[in-house]
Formats: structure tokens, sequence, C-alpha cells
């Protein structure tokens, strides 16, 4: 049983186990399947947008230099509609189970062996995850495993999985099906126009004033790291603005009696960009070497 708090804090790379883009890599697929011919062109199409509009978000992103539609649609926000289609469009087709259930460096798999119990325990694992990721791959595999591990029904499922804090700081890919009857899609790769629209709703930019509803999500994330006495960052970036919202200075007291550490991986980060990681944080995050699966292995204390 994992009894001491933990809140695990998700970037993009924390789904790249499962084949979802991390940042750079959703910006190469947005230049590239949003020439005319492939297949989120196609979809944005059918959704109703003109050709040459599309074409014209596509070559003024790739244009602009920036390396994340977030970052480019801060001064772009005439195109902010067309932008969160646009990755809803991209990013679908990767909700795929054979990924996410898969064996290689899943962390989610290790993770959800050792918090082994009973069904009705399942719940009381003192354990938040707070997640930067439009995709919903720790709520689908941790419900779709325990109605498969313990062959319980979704309203059962339901009312352990409410025990557990997953928090979107910017929106989905629009809720499961087990979550709400209106305005949901299934964890499916299958895109069709609907689809697109559905969970781009759902998506929120990060420039965008958080007033949209996510300052109380962002205050719920603030309240679980409080009480935690370990968090760990997982293949996350960053991101000033992200770090700023997410109160880091606010936990140094606890940090400097003992109460809580806090560590963040690093892979593939120079040590330029690892002394700006720190200098976003206040210092706070404890960068180490390894990756999620080996985060989760090694950090956690139960």
């Amino acid at each position: 049983m994992l009894t001491k708090k933990h809140v695990l804090v998700l970037g993009a790379g924390a789904s790249q186990p499962f084949d979802f883009p991390t940042g750079v890599e959703l910006s190469k697929l947005v230049s590239r399947q949003l020439l005319e011919g492939h297949d989120a062109f196609n979809r944005l199409t059918e959704v109703g947008y003109a050709a040459e509009k599309i074409r014209n978000f596509r070559d003024s992103f790739f244009l602009s230099g920036k390396n994340s539609v977030d970052a480019f649609l801060e001064h772009r926000t005439d195109l902010m509609e067309l932008g969160k289609f646009a990755t809803a469009a991209v990013l679908i087709p990767y909700e795929r189970e054979d990924k996410l259930f898969g064996y290689d460096n899943n962390w989610l798999r290790y993770l959800y062996n050792r918090l082994n119990t009973s069904f009705e325990d399942f719940g009381s694992h003192q354990l938040s995850i707070i997640t930067f990721n439009y995709d919903r791959t720790v709520e689908h595999f941790f419900f779709t495993s325990l109605q498969n591990s313990y062959a319980k029904n979704v309203e059962e499922c339901y009312r352990i999985m409410k025990r557990i804090p997953i928090i979107h700081l910017h929106g989905t890919l629009a809720p499961l099906p087990w979550q709400t009857s209106v305005g949901s899609r299934p964890f499916d790769s299958n895109c069709t126009k609907s689809d697109i629209a559905t969970a781009a709703s759902y998506i929120k930019i990060i420039h965008e004033n958080i007033t949209d509803g996510r300052d109380k999500d962002f205050q719920r994330a603030k309240d679980l790291m409080k009480e935690a006495e370990r968090i760990l960052f997982l293949g996350f970036g960053y991101n000033k603005t992200n770090m700023d919202r997410l109160g880091l200075r606010e936990l140094l007291p606890r940090k400097s009696s003992g109460a809580c550490q806090i560590y963040g991986t690093c892979v593939g980060m120079g040590e330029y960009e690892k002394n700006i990681a720190r200098v976003a944080s206040d210092e706070i995050i404890e960068l180490l070497g390894g990756d999620c699966l080996h985060f989760v292995k090694e950090l956690l204390r139960w």
C-alpha cells in the first residue's frame, strides 16, 4: 500500500513510452500532417475548415520558428480555434491500447502492479496525479486494468477511480465515457469529425486565461502538492509559466524542513537547460538521471 502521500506531475515525456509525441515531435507532426493530402489536413476539411485556411495555419506555424503549437498561439490568438482542432486531429490517432498496455518501458504497468491490493483498497493509495498532457492514458489504463483485474463493472470502477485525483491542467482530448454521459469520447484512434470537434472543445492552451476553470484545477494541484511527502516530475519540460502557476516556491519551507522531497527527470537535457529548469522551479526541484520507469521504480516510498 502506498501510504506516504505522493504526487506525480506529468509532462509530455511521460506519455512518450505509449508512443505519444513530445512537444517538438508534435510540432513536426502538425507541420507535416497539415500539408494537403495528409491525414490531419483531410480530417480538418471534413470538419469544415477551408483548405486555404488550413494551409495558412500550417505555413504560419512552420515559418514562425516556434517549437510548439502553444508557443505559436501565444501571439497568434486569431488562429486559436484551428490550433486546437489541429492538435486534436494529430493526437487522437495515438490513442492505441496496444501501445498503452505494452510491456516495454511501461512505467504505468509497473506502477499498477506495485499498487496491487484488494479492489476496495485500491482507492486508498496515497497517490495523486497532475498532468499537463491532453491524453487520457493514466485514467484509461487504471480504469481498464481495474475492470479486467477484478471483473468489476463500470459503476464499481468509477467509484474507486474517484478516490484517486487525476487533474488535467490544460484540458484533455475529452472525458472518457465512464467519466460523463455527455460530451465524452472513448479511448480510440478513430478520428471522425465529431471526435475532433469534441476533443478540441476540451483543449486549453497554456497562454489562455486560466479563469476558464483551470484556476480551480491549479489550486487543487497546489493543495495536493502542499500535503505531499514526495513529488515526482516525470517527462517534464519545466516551462516557466507552468512552474509559476504551480506555486512551487510555496513548497520551500516543507522541502527545507525535510517534510517533502521533490525530484524531476531530465532526460535529453544539457547542463544549460538543466540550469534554466532549476531557476524556473526556484531551485526546488532536484533533477536526477533516469527515465519515468526508473523514477517510479526507485523513488516511490511505500
